[in-house]
Formats: structure tokens, C-alpha cells, sequence
């Protein structure tokens, strides 16, 4: 602890021994008046707001002066001086330590972590409470961590925001990272034509076990309230001229308003020429008057789809290399190839949001998708092109005047593999705008099942599809001996459904069977395949009877909360009916917003949740295959 000291000054002393007056000289937050200064002193002391600057292994900004030096480094902000000195500390003392923001707005010219085992972690008072904005060399992350070695860090970075301020190449560019979690973050403002505004993990599975909570990316840009209506002119195959049939309303010149060519040559292909056209756009009060031929292309034919709209120029939003990992409510409104791009596997994620951008999601991977909000997307809302399966569901969209011609739902790419989509809200709402289609491929458009059969012989739609555009319907009463995929199952009653492989029923039942038999195998509940019912009967993910090492738990192998925990720094939850039949992945939070759990270990049976010593409540939420 620092020791507060305040000064006496003697004054006039004009013999050995004698005072003949007193005064009070301000410090380290101390001050004081003195009555009677020269005859019988009476000193009455003040104390101001008092920040320490460190107490144990955390860090307080605002005890730290505006510059320092921090081994042999000179620093020129309170954020850096604190961060650096906490590093000097974690580097000599083998442990992580946390430097806290208070309310405010804070510099830095750039976060390096270590890359040994043990991190420096930020957290701040909320997202419009702590404010750090960048100010070092421009074409540099905001915050970093190297690879290095076999060292995967815990790094936690909650309740803030991050301003790149135009000269970052990056909010966050973090390597090797174990089970690490960013709550409550708002990211904006890198420099123009950067290649995203975070990654984590450098290459796929650099990173596992990442968990993003509320985490927003970029400003949104004001949206049209009208887009503008523009015909290509083809001649010859070539688009020479393009013509303004109605300049929209809300454009604003200032931002970087990009003009896509889409079209799908009649059904027939996922563009509309052989060398795309490329153009550019006018914008004036508020309209697009104009729209000029940069490339003119060749080969189009079929309906040649443009398409104006505003995009901040970075690629990707977030590039996500991190497997066994979970993401909820994130939005982003950036990237001009992706809002967020999955490069690794076994990644759930709980309601998306990207909106304003080309293509919501890109993925590359096992993953799964519940909840996804495709708002305003003018192109794909996902990409999918992985060859690994991957599992949709719960997805709605924004209609109005927002889904533009030439645009869809879902691409599968020429790797695409399997691709499950379960039961969604209606896409289109409002009016469908021309040469909108659900599904696009490589090949073409698919809109009825016949072309589905043909062109999407990976593709799986299950019950309740509500897109704009409808196919894969299915026969609801099966008896299978391989692997099928079943929309709802309507008035089934006492029939028996022979399952004697694999069987997923994506929209439940409207009359439950009253006898299903299981000749071996599994069968799925839910368009994921989350939900695990053996050839027992035994319903795994609705588990009801799970134990744990301390207090009390209540709830199921997928949700619940475990209450009367005291000092408890290590937690085992082992699932009832065997666990899941593969893997499973959990996430938790608990009542005490000081102290995070992260996963210690896990398997398909159970899983140890480790954390500060925890007084209170720990809440879960699990999945699996």
C-alpha cells in the first residue's frame, strides 16, 4: 500500500528550538489549514479522492500519472502506464493480473499481452462508461498477443469500448488463446482498408474455447431510406451504360458507397457474366444520380441485378480461427467479404446479428447456427463453404425495402458438405424484391424441390421453412434404415416411427406418437442435432437428474444453475444418462460479475468449471452430439 505523507513547514526560526510559524504544504491527496499560525497552531487536515495505483495483482488506471517509465520503456499515457506495469508484474510474478478502467476516456498507444501462459486482462464499467481510443503508429493492432511456443493464454477483456481511432489495423489480433472471454465490448473506427476488426487465433485452431458476449463491431452506417433502382445496359454481352430509374433517398457521399453487380444468368449460375462489370456511383442530395462503367465485363446475359449501398472499407468483421467456442449476440456492421468469417470447428453460436454488409456470415466448418438475424444483407446471408456439416436454425430476417435484387439467403459454394436448416421465420416478410431467391449455388438458383433434388443433393431443409421461396418438403411417416432428415411430423398419433439408423425430426410434432420404437441407433430432436435420444429412449440433452461437486444444482444437462456455493474455486458437473454421445461444449456466468469461470476440463460425460474463490451462484448452459 502506498503511505500518504503530508508536509509541515517551519517557518522563521530564528533560534535553536523555537517554531514561530506553521503551514501546511498539499500532497499526495492531503491538505490542511492552520489557525493561528505563529502563536498556538491548530491544524485541521483534508483527504481528496484517493486511486491507488495497484492493490495485490490489480492495476487502477487512474492512479497512474499521465507518463512514466516501466523497464527502461517510456510511456506516455495513464492506460499505458498501467497496462505496462501490470505486465512487468505478471512477467516477474508468474500470474495474470487485471487492469481496471474506471469511467472515462483513456489513450493508448497500443496493448502488447505477453505470451507466456498468464495475461494482463482490462476491464472497464461498461460499454459507454470506459473509453479507450488509440493513438499510436498508424497500420498497428490495437491490442496484441503473439503466437509463441506452447503457451495458450486465459485472457479476459470485458465492459468497454475500443476506438481504433482511423489508425489501427485492428482492434484485437490475439494468438494463442485458451479459454477466454470478452463480455460488453464495443469496437469501431480502425483505419480504412484494413483486413478485419479482430481476429482470434492466427490460423484454425490457434485459438478454442473463446467465448464473445455481447460484442459489437463497427458504427452503423445511415442506411438508405430508399435504395435506388439502376438498370444495366447490356450490349453484346458487355453492360456499356447503366440507367438511374429512381435515385433512392438518404445516401450520404461521405461514406464509401459501393456499386454490386449480381444476377444469376436465368437460374443457371451464381453471377451473371463471365468477367464481372464493375462500376462506380454518384451520389448528390442525398441520391444516386448516376452510376458510370468502370469494367464493362463480358458474357451477361439473363437479368444483371445492381445494387448501391453504403460499406466501411475492411474485409471481415471478425475472422474467427478459434474452435470448441461459443458466440452470443454479436452484432457486427462491417466487412465487405463477411461480417464474420469461421474458420474452425465445433463453434455454437446464439443469435448473430450482422446487418448493412454484402454477406452476413462465411463459414468453413462443423458449426452451429440458432437465431441468426440477417438484417439488411445485400447479397448472401450466409456463405457456406466448408466441407464439414453445418446446422441452421431459428434464423430470421428484416424485410421491408432492405433485401436488394439479386440477393439470397444461403449460398453453398462448390465445397460446400453437408448442410442442415432447420426451422426459420419467414425471410421476406414484406414485399420480395425481384430476382430474390433462398437458395444459390454454384450452378443456380434452387426454389422448388425439383431443383433442389438436382442442384443441392447436400442440402437438408426441415420443417417449417418460411423463406420467401419454398422447397424440401418431405414425407412425414417413415419407417428408414438410413440416415433421413424429417420436417414436422403432422397427426402422427399412435403410429410407430422404425428407426434403425439415424433419424432427425426438425419441427417436432403437432401430435406426439404415443409408441415410437428404437431398433438401435439415435434419433435426433431439433434441427441441430443437439438434442440426443439413444436407442434406449433416454433423452440426453434433457438429462433431469446431473450432479455436481458442490452446492445445489437445478436444471437439466443443457440449462440450469447451481445455488449455495461458498469459497468454491473448482466445480464438476457430470451429466445424467451418460452425457452426450461424442463431445459437448458449456458455457457459465455467475452471480458475482468479479469473478468469470473458464473450463479447466471437459468431455463428452462432464465438465470442471474453475474460477475465484466463488461465494454464490453459477449459472450453465451446455450442448452437444
Amino acid at each position: 500500500m502506498k503511505q500518504w505523507i503530508f508536509l509541515l513547514t517551519l517557518l522563521s526560526v530564528p533560534t535553536l528550538g523555537q517554531v514561530t510559524s506553521v503551514s501546511v504544504t498539499p500532497a499526495n491527496g492531503v491538505s490542511g489549514t492552520v489557525a493561528n499560525p505563529t502563536t498556538t497552531p491548530a491544524i485541521s487536515l483534508s483527504l481528496s479522492a484517493i486511486t491507488p495505483t495497484q492493490i495485490g495483482n490489480t492495476f487502477y488506471v487512474d492512479g497512474f500519472p499521465a507518463s512514466c517509465t516501466v523497464a527502461s520503456v517510456s510511456y506516455t499515457t495513464q492506460t499505458d502506464c498501467a497496462f505496462y506495469s501490470a505486465k512487468a508484474y505478471t512477467l516477474a510474478h508468474n500470474i495474470s493480473t487485471e487492469v481496471v478502467l474506471g469511467a472515462g476516456y483513456y489513450q493508448t498507444n497500443g496493448l502488447t499481452e505477453p505470451t507466456g501462459l498468464y495475461a494482463v486482462n482490462l476491464k472497464g464499467c461498461g460499454i459507454f462508461c470506459s473509453y479507450i481510443a488509440y493513438a499510436g503508429s498508424s497500420g498497428s493492432p490495437m491490442i496484441y498477443r503473439a503466437d509463441g511456443g506452447s503457451n495458450f493464454a486465459f485472457l479476459q477483456i470485458t465492459d468497454m469500448s475500443l476506438d481504433g481511432g482511423a489508425l489501427a489495423s485492428s482492434i484485437m489480433d490475439l494468438g494463442q488463446l485458451n479459454s477466454s472471454y470478452f463480455i460488453n465490448l464495443g469496437l469501431q473506427n480502425i483505419l480504412p482498408n484494413s483486413d478485419h476488426y479482430a481476429e482470434f487465433g492466427f490460423s484454425p485452431g490457434d485459438a478454442f474455447q473463446q467465448h464473445l458476449i455481447n460484442v459489437g463491431l463497427g458504427t452503423a452506417q445511415q442506411n438508405p431510406s430508399t435504395f435506388a433502382r439502376v438498370t444495366a445496359n447490356v450490349v453484346g454481352g458487355s453492360v456499356t451504360s447503366y440507367t438511374v430509374t429512381s435515385g433512392g433517398a438518404g445516401y450520404n457521399s461521405a461514406y464509401n458507397n459501393i456499386v454490386q453487380i449480381t444476377g444469376f444468368q436465368g437460374g443457371v449460375s451464381s453471377k451473371p457474366c463471365t468477367v464481372m462489370p464493375t462500376a462506380t456511383a454518384t451520389i448528390s442530395g442525398g441520391a444516386v444520380t448516376a452510376v458510370t462503367p468502370v469494367v464493362s465485363g463480358s458474357g451477361c446475359t439473363g437479368t444483371v441485378d445492381v445494387q448501391v449501398y453504403p460499406a466501411f472499407p475492411v474485409n471481415y468483421g471478425i475472422v474467427f480461427n478459434a474452435s470448441d467456442s461459443t458466440m452470443d449476440d454479436v452484432y457486427v456492421y462491417v466487412g465487405t467479404k463477411a461480417g464474420i468469417q469461421f474458420n474452425a470447428g465445433n463453434v455454437v453460436t446464439h443469435h448473430l446479428h450482422p446487418a448493412l454488409i454484402p454477406i452476413g456470415i462465411q463459414n468453413n466448418e462443423n458449426n452451429v447456427f440458432e437465431g441468426t438475424e440477417l438484417d439488411s444483407i445485400y447479397k448472401y446471408g450466409f456463405d457456406l463453404e466448408g466441407t464439414a456439416g453445418v446446422a441452421i436454425y431459428g434464423t430470421n430476417g428484416y424485410a421491408g425495402n432492405r433485401p436488394l435484387p439479386g440477393s439470397a439467403a444461403y449460398y453453398l459454394g462448390s465445397g460446400a458438405g453437408y448442410v442442415n436448416i432447420g426451422s426459420q421465420s419467414n425471410l421476406c416478410a414484406g414485399t420480395k424484391p425481384s430476382d430474390w431467391h433462398e437458395f444459390v449455388t454454384q450452378s443456380g438458383t434452387a426454389d422448388t424441390s425439383a431443383q433442389m433434388a438436382n442442384l443441392l443433393s447436400n442440402l437438408s431443409v426441415l420443417g417449417n421453412d418460411q423463406a420467401c421461396a419454398t422447397g424440401g418438403d418431405y414425407s412425414p411417416n417413415l419407417t428408414v434404415g438410413s440416415n433421413v432428415y424429417l420436417n414436422q411430423i403432422h397427426g402422427i398419433g399412435s403410429n410407430a416411427i422404425g428407426v434403425s439408423s439415424y433419424v432427425v425430426f426438425a419441427g417436432g410434432f403437432d401430435v406426439p406418437p404415443t409408441a415410437t420404437t428404437y431398433n438401435g441407433g439415435y434419433t435426433y430432436w431439433g434441427a441441430s442435432n443437439q438434442t440426443e435420444v439413444d436407442s434406449n429412449g433416454l433423452n440426453h440433452q434433457a438429462g433431469s437428474s446431473p450432479t455436481v461437486s458442490h452446492g445445489t444444482i437445478t436444471g437439466s444437462n443443457e440449462v440450469g444453475y447451481v445455488s449455495g456455493l461458498s469459497a468454491v474455486t473448482s466445480l464438476t458437473l457430470t451429466f445424467s444418462n451418460s452425457g452426450w454421445n461424442t463431445w459437448a461444449s458449456c458455457t457459465a456466468n455467475t452471480s458475482v460479475s468479479s469473478i468469470l469461470p473458464y473450463i479447466s476440463s471437459i468431455s463428452k460425460t462432464a465438465i470442471t468449471f474453475s474460477m475465484s474463490a466463488l461465494t454464490g451462484t453459477l449459472y450453465y448452459r451446455c450442448g452437444g452430439n
